[in-house]
């Protein structure tokens, strides 16, 4: 028989010269391994989530590139905030005991600027209702930019009315017509002039009287549409949960392919001894804090046990599948509608606008009419009841959503939308209750140990063991585990920013930047492609804005709390998809099938 070039032995099986020795094979082995777990953990993520230059228009590219550039700047100013706070001099405000550096001032302007230009040249080409609502925020933020410039002579506010009227004209004239580079660049022009003038007037009226309105000015817009950023500060919440997940499959799996039976239970064995290890804390709760930790260890129990009811539910609902689902899809599709799925969770936008709207008719002479939809709208941003509310009823329709894509026959994104919205309707009922979440991420990881355990033990007393099931096993416990030491993913970053909070939710930013922006490499006739990058690049650049703010504020309620929503993104999002992914593991090993 003739030996094809495919069936030929390796080059190191076939070669004349010395075989490496065992130490050398072995270093050779972890290289590869080590090779292998950044191509499937971090390069296929972001091969498959990134922006892609495909069918891009002329003129696009200068443009994501000067994108790009602003929102290096951004993550620069987060990482470096510290040391921008320690050699520049401090602005306190009146007032406020957060002193600011006043020499990054411009610089943060600036890139709040660019994130608008590129939202509202992003705008320009989708939908009119979306073209003109955008149109209208735009506008208001100029005004009110102008607002501080009470001079006889208000040049600030004169120039940001004309800008209003030029981008109203644009949009009248430009929007329904095809992309074209210039259009960037004139909304760019008519929005930078207008903050620019506003902030040299304000500076030149304020300054030879001894105070300085340009970091209130600056404070004044970015605590108003700062809310904008929280459906991205949500939607970073799962970043650590998918780094978790599919760091965890991708180790059980390469474990049983390449290296059989033996490697997989060595690797078990290891894993449960770590996890038996880490669960001497939650034993030591129960005995010094009996109620409490019982109560989250139910919590996390009765969640588990109704999320897998409730699939049980949509696969008798769908009938056949015609896909499994897996980690990895679910991994896929959380990254596609994440951010959209945030931006229902709470009620923040509409009350962003109706807040900056006030703001602007208020300091053009409207009156006192204007003061109670200021109220109403700064009370639906903080008010816990409100906020609980939103997330109850985002939660049941997403519920709702799952059943009835199911029926239609569809798997994967059913059981992703149902562990989302059976997360965020319970955190949202806790909220109206105002008390903590009912189950907390370490307590899921521990309720998930005992389950695996307790899956581990049947297999062997049912002879029922297989090594697919066996990895299913261990890849379960392995999410456990590195789900309960996730803040090690932060800690390098919290140890420059000086904050484990801003570094978590920066890592969730820039890991959502890189893997989740594949809905801008299609495109439409409402949302062409050109319009879809425009505002993907904006929105990312807008959240690292305000975080970078936040930062160099040292003060994380000088705009919004960015950290306090990603935590809420980490229980709606990341306890969902770790719960989601510890089921369909449980249900691998129960059929000793392999996980993927």
């Amino acid at each position: 028989m003739t030996v094809t070039s495919e069936q030929s032995p390796p080059a190191e099986e076939t070669s004349t010269g010395p075989r490496p020795n065992g130490g050398r094979r072995a270093l050779i082995a972890a290289r590869d391994t080590v090779v292998l777990f950044i191509r499937h953990v971090i390069v296929e993520p972001v091969r498959e989530g990134r922006l892609r230059d495909v069918g891009w228009p002329r003129g696009l590219r200068p443009i994501v590139f000067v994108a790009l550039v602003g929102y290096a700047v951004a993550v620069a100013l987060v990482l470096g905030s510290s040391l921008i706070r320690a050699g520049s001099d401090l602005f306190l405000q009146s007032g406020d005991a957060t002193p600011l550096p006043r020499s990054v001032m411009w610089v943060t302007m600036s890139l709040t600027a660019l994130a608008l230009a590129l939202g509202r040249a992003g705008a320009l080409h989708a939908r009119a209702w979306a073209r003109w609502l955008v149109t209208a925020f735009t506008v208001l933020v100029l005004l009110l930019a102008s607002v501080p410039d009470l001079a006889a002579i208000p040049v600030g506010r004169i120039v940001a009315v004309a800008a209003s009227i030029a981008i109203v004209v644009l949009v009248a004239v430009r929007g329904r017509r095809a992309f074209a580079w210039w259009e960037f660049v004139v909304i760019s022009g008519v929005v930078f002039g207008s903050i620019v003038t506003s902030i040299a007037v304000i500076s030149a009226a304020s300054r030879p009287l001894g105070f300085d309105f340009v970091p209130i000015m600056v404070s004044l817009v970015l605590i108003t549409i700062g809310q904008l950023a929280i459906p991205a500060a949500i939607a970073s919440g799962a970043a650590v949960a998918e780094l978790a997940v599919s760091s965890a499959v991708w180790a059980a799996g390469v474990t049983r392919d390449r290296l059989g039976r033996t490697a997989v239970i060595v690797l078990l064995v290891a894993i449960v001894i770590w996890r038996i290890v880490d669960l001497a804390p939650t034993a030591r709760n129960l005995i010094t804090d009996p109620a409490f930790e019982a109560v989250t260890l139910v919590g996390a129990l009765v969640f588990l046990v109704v999320l897998a009811a409730v699939w049980v539910l949509i696969a008798r609902l769908r009938g056949r599948a015609s896909e499994e689902t897996t980690t990895s899809g679910m991994i896929t599709l959380l990254a596609g509608v994440s951010l959209l799925v945030a931006a229902f969770l709470t009620l923040t936008i509409p009350a962003s606008f109706v807040q900056l709207a006030g703001l602007v008719v208020r300091s053009f002479g409207a009156g006192s009419w204007v003061e109670p939809f200021i109220g109403v709208a700064s009370a639906l941003s903080v008010n816990p009841l409100v906020i609980g509310g939103t997330r109850f009823a985002a939660g049941v329709a997403l519920i709702v959503i799952a059943i009835v894509i199911a029926r239609r026959g569809r798997a994967v994104l059913p059981e992703l939308l149902v562990s989302l919205g059976l997360a965020n309707a319970a955190a949202g009922v806790c909220g109206m209750l105002g008390i903590a979440l009912v189950w907390s991420a370490d307590s899921l990881a521990s309720v998930a140990t005992l389950g695996a355990l307790g899956l581990l033990v049947w297999m062997l007393v049912a002879r029922r063991v297989t090594t697919p099931g066996l990895a299913a096993i261990a890849a379960a416990l392995l999410i456990a585990a590195l789900f309960t030491h996730r803040d090690v993913l932060a800690d390098p970053l919290a140890a420059l920013i000086g904050s484990t909070a801003t570094a978590a939710v920066l890592l969730g930013f820039v890991w959502a930047l890189l893997t989740g922006t594949g809905v801008a490499n299609e495109t439409s006739a409402a949302y062409p492609r050109p319009a879809r990058v425009m505002l993907v690049l904006g929105n990312a650049l807008f959240g690292a804005t305000v975080l970078a703010y936040t930062s160099l504020a040292r003060d994380p309620d000088s705009t919004v709390n960015l950290a306090r929503f990603a935590e809420y993104g980490a229980q709606g999002f990341g306890d969902a998809l770790i719960a989601a992914s510890l089921l369909v593991a449980f249900r691998a090993s129960i059929r000793g099938a392999e996980l993927s």
